[in-house]
């Protein structure tokens, strides 16, 4: 196994580079100037590109069609230098359309003191209008690279578009695992698993906890799995539990097992009231240190666990969390899972251990083994959000922006060990989020990707409310 204390790494979006020129008319060392300024400008942005030859002619179109395979791609840009007739583009592009399109169009250039242009405009603006016939979704630059403002605009634009087309590549590879299914009567936590793979991509396996609690009790506490996975567990502990982090180790461990068996890009776990009650453990520590790693979650909640991976890769690999929401009061929403959250986006990356009270009275003083992680959510910049199930089978994204204050002092649940609390001041209106909430659980992650999110879903064919 590989205990990794960061995040998931993420590969580089992957880039098709189609560059177009008219067959006559114009100076062929004004068009390579054009094209290789460009490339050099695509080569300052974190992706891996490749560029085609220049397509001219017939010919040409069915070379790129025959050379290069679109599953290797993640997105395609078609770059219009001259006026092109779209009938060529659409030629050599047409196997490409389930991918994002970037259209890029040149304006003017001053050449000998006059201001001057190649065509390029008229040629992407019929490329891009054929494609808007065609029903294929794309995004339109229209700068000539080469100014200091207007590059930042095309990096930043091509810079989103890239972290969603790898996303929906990336989901398409996908597989999640629940360990036991819908807790509670929980519907909402339920999906349609045959409209999840279409629709977003991944698939879903189901692990029974009966397996889970086997392996645990099987695992040889002088392996080195336990011995190591011990280590790592600790190094995540702001305090030592004594003799009660042995069973959270050996739930860490079959998990990052089950995670490297079958190679789980998320895992959740329907944690009451089998685990809780029955078996005596919950799994808010495991979870909140293998969360690190993998996307992860509780309480059975497919729809949450989605929505946190397409955080996660939209945010290019940053940990995401999931919370309950506990109160709406001003412009603050008042958050925290009930035990769990990965360390790295806790205060000082660490899990500061909670138990219920020993007169306690409430709810979790029927579990046995109830460990939670105490510790606040850090501050800062965070977008949370749900995928929600419409009536009629479709999917819709309800999200916000907002600012998690940190520590807030101590707050918990009646009798109840403390949760990993933090309280986020909305960017929106807090009753018109209030009337468009779709659960008490919502996916967190800490970065603005409100546009990621928006062009995500475009390409999706899903409505959002913000």
């Amino acid at each position: 196994m590989n205990y990794i204390r960061e995040v998931l790494r993420m590969r580089k979006p992957k880039a098709l580079i189609i560059p177009f020129r008219f067959r006559e008319g114009y100076p062929e060392d004004l068009v390579t100037e054009q094209i290789t300024t460009s490339q050099q400008l695509l080569n300052e942005i974190e992706l891996e590109s490749d560029f085609t030859k220049v397509v001219v002619y017939n010919d040409d179109a069915d070379e790129i069609v025959c050379s290069y395979n679109a599953e290797n791609y993640d997105f395609v840009v078609l770059l219009v230098p001259t006026w092109i007739e779209p009938v060529l583009v659409i030629r050599a592009a047409k196997p490409f359309f389930h991918k994002p399109i970037v259209v890029w169009g040149f304006g003017t250039f001053n050449k000998n003191g006059a201001r001057v242009g190649l065509g390029s405009t008229a040629g992407a603006g019929v490329v891009k209008g054929t494609l808007r016939e065609m029903g294929i979704k794309h995004e339109y630059l229209y700068h000539l690279p080469g100014n200091p403002e207007t590059d930042e605009k095309i990096k930043a634009h091509i810079g989103k578009v890239a972290n969603v087309a790898r996303a929906i590549s990336l989901l398409d590879k996908s597989r999640f695992a629940t360990v036991g299914y819908l807790f509670g009567g929980m519907s909402i936590g339920d999906i349609d698993v045959t409209k999840m793979r279409t629709k977003f991509g991944p698939e879903l396996m189901h692990i029974d906890a009966y397996s889970l609690i086997r392996r645990m009790e099987a695992l040889d506490s002088s392996s080195m799995a336990y011995i190591e996975g011990r280590k790592h567990v600790e190094s995540h502990l702001a305090v030592t539990i004594g003799d009660r982090i042995d069973r959270i180790v050996r739930m860490y461990v079959v998990l990052r097992a089950f995670v490297d068996e079958h190679d789980l890009k998320a895992i959740t776990l329907k944690c009451h009231f089998e685990l809780s009650q029955e078996y005596g453990l919950t799994p808010c520590i495991p979870l909140s240190v293998i969360g690190n790693a993998v996307v992860a979650s509780c309480e059975a909640d497919i729809p949450v666990l989605l929505t946190q991976t397409v955080m996660n890769y939209l945010a290019g690999g940053l940990t995401t969390t999931y919370a309950d929401i506990h109160e709406l009061t001003g412009k603050n929403a008042l958050v925290g899972a009930c035990g769990y959250a990965p360390s790295s986006m806790c205060l000082n990356d660490q899990i500061i251990c909670d138990v219920p009270d020993e007169s306690a009275q409430g709810l979790g003083a029927t579990f046995s083994g109830y460990i939670t992680n105490k510790n606040h959510l850090k501050e800062g910049v965070v977008t949370m959000g749900r995928f929600l199930k419409e009536p009629d089978g479709r999917f819709t994204l309800h999200f916000t922006t907002g600012n998690a204050l940190g520590d807030i002092g101590k707050v918990s649940e009646l009798d109840m060990p403390q949760y990993p609390f933090t309280e986020i001041v909305l960017d929106g209106d807090l009753d018109e989020f209030a009337q468009n909430m779709g659960s008490h659980h919502y996916a967190i992650v800490y970065a603005d990707i409100r546009e990621e999110l928006a062009m995500f879903c475009k390409y999706k064919d899903m409505q959002i409310i913000r």
